[in-house]
């Protein structure tokens, strides 16, 4: 008997350690299984940031070559607009002499017109003194002309007086 109830304990021991085991392996199973989906998301988030790193690298490329152009065109635009502004100050400078030009001429013009004015005005009087002095004249060649007909008359009442 008590060989019986060693075997029977042994027994109940031994299905226990089955289920145990049985349990186990089970636990194992389910504990590979999600190893094998953690190491598949592992797979899979390892390509992700693989191809997240690519496309960074690609755009950090990119985003240098549209840097050194940018910096490029900036050099460019900045050296157009030294060249614009030397051409605007020659031609402020040009602008000036011509307007320095103009104004002297302009002055050089009021003169001329002022001198022009008044010699005109001389003109206008010089016009005034030769008309008075023509109507002198002819009040002078009327006088004369009296006087010689008077004097023509005188000699010819004189010589007709001779000649009686």
């Amino acid at each position: 008997m008590w060989y019986k109830a060693e075997l029977e304990a042994s027994q109940t021991a031994v299905a226990t350690a089955q289920k145990e085991m049985a349990e186990q392996a089970e636990k194992l199973a389910h504990i590979e299984e999600t190893a094998q989906t953690e190491q598949k998301t592992v797979s899979e988030l390892q390509t992700a940031v693989s191809d997240i790193q690519t496309t960074l690298e690609t755009k950090q490329s990119e985003w240098n070559d549209l840097h050194e152009k940018l910096v490029e065109q900036n050099m460019t635009i900045e050296t157009v607009v030294q060249e614009q502004k030397m051409q605007l100050d020659a031609s402020e400078i040009e602008l000036n002499r011509y307007l320095n030009q103009a104004n002297n001429q302009g002055q050089h013009l009021a003169e001329i017109q002022a001198r022009l004015v008044e010699r005109e005005l001389q003109l206008k009087q010089a016009i005034a003194q030769l008309k008075q002095a023509r109507s002198m004249i002819e009040k002078q060649n009327q006088a004369i002309k009296q006087i010689q007909q008077k004097a023509g008359e005188r000699i010819r009442a004189l010589q007709s007086q001779i000649g009686k």
